[in-house]
């Protein structure tokens, strides 16, 4: 499935939101990364009026020998270096178990391990929040995280790593949002047919906004071409 990517722009804002998202074909092969987003939102306190508090969600599908890490590293620059970055750790993150199953399926579940079943797709969601201080206004702050690899079972990916970033404009004022969507990416499709996948994106700041697919990132904004479609050996 392709990637989406919501953008909003104002003259105060520029809001940069990626979301990859990877349809899986469900069998015994290892496979890591299925999704991830971000977005950040403006938390000001005593000590900085440019105090944002970042959130990551990454998600997993629960196939055979598929593993999500606890943790995180977030990296934060301006692309013009108008002022230093960093990176921090992100702590420990909230962790939940997604599916669009009826309540019928629900307890028997690929993420339910003691039933045995894989015929039934579900996802396990990593999220980690972590607030950070910035030095000062940028019009180019950029907000990432990358890990490695995808799912290698998506045929027309080759493996690779995930990379997802936000970004903010707070040279103009400091209370800024990012857009960010309001479904979570773990839609049931059928195979070989062709789907629009609506993940109702949002902005807090109310700024217009453009959604448009594109080509997936990795280890940082380079885009990921995909691969000829292959089948399984």
């Amino acid at each position: 499935m392709n990637t989406m990517l919501s953008e909003a722009r104002s003259f105060l804002k520029i809001g940069f939101f990626g979301i990859l998202l990877m349809l899986c074909c469900f069998s015994a092969r290892a496979t890591h990364l299925a999704a991830a987003d971000m977005h950040v939102d403006y938390v000001p306190t005593a000590a900085s009026p440019y105090t944002y508090r970042v959130t990551l969600n990454v998600y997993k599908a629960c196939e055979g020998g598929a593993t999500l890490g606890d943790r995180a590293t977030l990296f934060w620059e301006s692309i013009s270096g108008c002022l230093p970055g960093n990176n921090l750790d992100m702590g420990t993150p909230q962790k939940d178990t997604l599916d669009k199953l009826c309540d019928t399926f629900k307890a028997i579940s690929s993420c339910r391990p003691d039933t045995g079943v894989t015929d039934y797709p579900a996802f396990i969601r990593h999220q980690w929040v972590l607030v950070v201080t910035l030095p000062g206004p940028c019009p180019d702050w950029v907000f990432s995280w990358r890990e490695g690899a995808r799912n290698n079972i998506i045929r027309n990916i080759n493996g690779g790593n995930l990379y997802v970033d936000a970004m903010i404009n707070n040279s103009k004022k400091a209370r800024v949002n990012t857009p960010r969507y309001s479904v979570d990416p773990i839609p049931y499709v059928c195979l070989n047919s062709r789907v629009a996948f609506p993940n109702a994106p949002k902005d807090p700041d109310y700024d217009s906004k453009v959604s448009a697919n594109m080509n997936p990132s990795y280890d940082g904004p380079t885009p990921y071409n995909y691969a000829t479609y292959r089948t399984d050996p």
